[in-house]
C-alpha cells in the first residue's frame, strides 16, 4: 500500500511539473523581456503590465516561479552581463 501512495504521489508531482500555468508563462515572458532590457530603467510595475498581470499579484509568482524576487533577477543580469564585457576587455590589446 505504502508503495502504491508513494508512486502516486510521485506521478502527481511529476504531472505538476510538467504543466505550464499561466503564471509560469507570465514569469518566463517577464524574464525574456529583462534579458533583451537589463541595461534601460525596468520596473516591477512595468513588467507586471508588460505581462497583464497586478503587479503584486506578479511580484509573488516571480519569486514562486524563479526562486529570486524581481530585483535580485535583475542585479543578477547586469552583474552577468557586466562579467561579459570585462572578460571580453581583458584581452591583450595592442598599443
Amino acid at each position: 500500500m505504502r508503495d502504491v501512495v508513494l508512486h502516486a504521489v510521485h506521478s502527481i508531482n511529476k504531472i505538476n511539473n510538467s504543466v505550464k500555468t499561466p503564471s509560469y508563462i507570465a514569469v518566463q515572458q517577464a524574464m525574456k523581456y529583462i534579458l533583451q532590457h537589463f541595461s534601460e530603467r525596468i520596473t516591477l510595475n512595468q513588467i507586471a503590465e508588460h505581462v497583464h498581470l497586478n503587479s503584486s499579484y506578479f511580484s509573488i509568482q516571480f519569486k514562486k516561479e524563479n526562486g529570486k524576487n524581481f530585483i535580485d533577477y535583475l542585479k543578477e543580469c547586469r552583474i552577468e552581463k557586466a562579467k561579459e564585457l570585462l572578460k571580453e576587455t581583458n584581452s591583450p590589446s595592442s598599443f
